[in-house]
C-alpha cells in the first residue's frame, strides 16, 4: 500500500516515546527537517526509520501549543539559506529520546515533490507548516492537518512591515538592500522633505525648493524716491531775452542822485525800487528727468530651509 501524502506516520521509537508521554513523560520536540529522498514505499519500513535521508533543511519552529490532548507544532519553511534548489519529498519531526538523550525521528510524512528554489530576488519562499499530534482514547496517531499557507497571512514579514512603496528613514550608512536581501530599495534624492498628500499635493510628486530667487512680482507694491543724475542740470532761456528789467538806480543816478528816473536798467543792475519785469521761459524747456534708485540688494537666492536634521530616506521598490 502506498503512503498517503501529508499523513504522518509514527516511527517505532516515536510510538514508545508518545506512550511515555501519556504516562507523564514530556515530549521534547527538537527539530523539523525536510529531505529530498522519497520515503520507503511500505509503512513497516517507514516506521523503522530513525532519521531522514538527504536532509536539505532544518526548519525554524515557530511555536508549539498543547491543549486538550493535542499538540500543534508550527514551523517556518523559507529558502533564505538555500543555495541549491531541491525537491521536498519527506518531512520529519524530531524529538529528544529520553532513554538515549539524543535526537531521534518521531514521526514522518511524505510530501508532494514541491520544488524549493535557491534563494533569489525573484524566488522567495516563506510558508508556515502546521503539524498536529492528537492523543485519542483508543489509539495514538500523528496527523498533518494540511494547514499550509503563506507566512504573511499568519506572521509579521518584511512584506507586511515594509510593503512596496514604503519610505523609511535611516541614520548612518545602513543600507536596507543589505538588511533585507529579499527586497530592493532606492535612496531618495538629497534635500527632500515630506509633506502630507491630498488634493493639492499628489502622492509621489516633487514640490518646492530649498532656495529661491525673489522676483519683481514678489516685492511690496510701493513707490521708491529717486535722485537724478548730474546730467539733469540745465538752464532755461527766457522768452523775452532778459531776466529782469526796471529803473536804474546806479548808472542813471535815479531820484537819489539827481539822475534820470526814467532810465531803464536790465540784467544785473538793481532796478529802481526793485520793480521787476517778469520773464517767461522758452517752451523748449519742457522735459523729463531720468534716474535710478540704488541697488536694493545683491540678487542672491533666499534660503528658506527650516532647522533640520539630515537622515537617509529609502523607498522600497521591489
Amino acid at each position: 500500500m502506498s503512503l498517503e501524502t501529508n499523513k504522518y506516520y509514527l516511527t517505532n521509537r516515536g510510538q514508545e516515546i508518545l506512550g511515555g508521554a501519556i504516562s507523564g513523560t514530556p515530549i521534547n520536540v527538537s527539530a523539523v527537517k525536510i529531505g529530498s529522498d522519497a520515503l520507503p514505499s511500505d509503512e513497516e519500513s517507514v516506521r523503522a526509520m530513525t532519521a531522514l535521508t538527504a536532509v536539505q533543511q532544518t526548519l525554524l519552529i515557530n511555536g508549539i501549543v498543547t491543549q486538550k490532548g493535542e499538540a500543534r507544532i508550527t514551523v517556518v519553511i523559507s529558502n533564505d539559506k538555500v543555495t541549491t534548489g531541491y525537491y521536498a519529498r519527506a518531512i520529519g519531526v524530531y524529538v529528544i529520546d529520553p532513554k538515549m538523550n539524543a535526537e531521534t525521528l518521531f514521526a514522518v510524512s511524505a510530501l508532494d515533490d514541491s520544488y524549493i528554489p535557491a534563494y533569489g530576488i525573484s524566488a522567495k519562499v516563506n510558508q508556515i507548516y502546521t503539524v498536529h499530534i492528537v492523543i485519542g482514547d483508543a489509539q495514538v496517531t500523528v496527523v498533518g492537518d494540511g494547514d499550509l499557507y503563506l507566512l504573511k497571512k499568519d506572521a509579521l514579514t518584511i512584506d507586511r512591515i515594509y510593503p512596496i512603496g514604503m519610505v523609511i528613514p535611516l541614520l548612518g550608512d545602513n543600507d536596507p538592500n543589505s538588511l533585507w536581501p529579499t527586497t530592493q530599495w532606492e535612496k531618495m534624492a538629497e534635500g527632500m522633505a515630506m509633506i502630507s498628500a491630498g488634493e493639492t499635493y499628489t502622492s509621489g510628486a516633487t514640490y518646492g525648493a530649498n532656495e529661491v530667487t525673489i522676483e519683481k512680482c514678489n516685492l511690496p507694491k510701493v513707490k521708491v524716491d529717486i535722485t537724478t543724475e548730474d546730467a539733469g542740470d540745465h538752464t532755461h532761456p527766457s522768452l523775452t531775452g532778459i531776466s529782469e528789467a526796471g529803473f536804474d538806480v546806479t548808472n542813471g543816478g535815479g531820484d537819489s542822485d539827481g539822475g534820470d528816473p526814467l532810465r531803464i536798467a536790465v540784467g544785473d543792475n538793481r532796478p529802481y525800487h526793485n520793480n521787476r519785469y517778469s520773464a517767461t521761459t522758452d517752451p523748449a524747456g519742457k522735459h523729463k528727468h531720468k534716474g535710478t534708485t540704488d541697488y536694493l540688494g545683491d540678487g542672491q537666492g533666499l534660503n528658506v530651509m527650516q532647522k533640520s536634521v539630515a537622515i537617509n530616506l529609502w523607498k522600497r521598490i521591489a
